[in-house]
């Protein structure tokens, strides 16, 4: 009766419409909180942001191909620097564990539905994960929980942990959009929007 039952939810898909639903519209918000983690943010890097939404517009009306690469140079920006500015200098009101629990519960449900969606996907292009991927990311998840470690180093991992799950989440969802990224970039450009005006406050 399970086995039947099983083959069911593996006929019509359910596993991988689910995984794909949350990651879809989980991960851009994930994104945009993580936009209100600092409690501040330079002037230089509003000129950067107002720059990516610059391409990610002249992607947006040119051609689908370019949007691919922008938004993957939009995010491989973003992202390293947003976490980096969120440990450095946290906003009081995330610096409480309540919010820090449920920023993190959030960030690894994402890479859990990101991990499922990429198991059950049924595309033949786009974005696929080897073993020295799940290595890289099985390391920068556990390492900087080993006990041990000083704060600097536990910080760094954390950092590094945090980039590499966004990330690795990215690259499955841009894979699975199969090119329909212009919801995914109008989500980027909110993002550095929002980015952009902090910075200049």
């Amino acid at each position: 009766m399970i086995k039947g039952r099983l083959q069911v939810f593996k006929e019509k898909k359910v596993a991988i419409r689910f995984s794909y639903f949350v990651l879809r519209y989980s991960l851009p918000v994930l994104v945009l909180i993580t936009c209100f983690v600092p409690d501040k943010l330079p002037t230089y890097f509003s000129a950067i942001a107002l720059l990516l939404i610059g391409a990610l517009l002249v992607a947006w009306l040119s051609s689908p191909r370019w949007m691919s690469g922008v938004l993957r140079l939009s995010l491989y920006l973003l992202v390293p620097y947003l976490i980096y500015f969120s440990q450095v200098d946290p906003s009081p009101l995330f610096e409480e564990n309540m919010f820090r629990r449920l920023y993190l519960l959030l960030s690894g449900a994402i890479i859990f539905f990101a991990v499922m969606t990429l198991k059950f996907t049924m595309r033949r292009k786009g974005f696929k994960a080897t073993p020295m991927d799940f290595l890289i990311l099985f390391i920068a998840l556990v390492v900087p929980n080993l006990p041990g470690l000083g704060v600097k180093g536990h910080g760094l991992g954390l950092m590094a942990a945090q980039i590499i799950v966004i990330l690795f989440s990215y690259e499955v969802l841009i894979g699975e959009l199969r090119d329909e990224l212009k919801g995914l970039g109008l989500a980027t450009m909110i993002a550095l929007g929002v980015m952009a005006v902090r910075g200049l406050i």
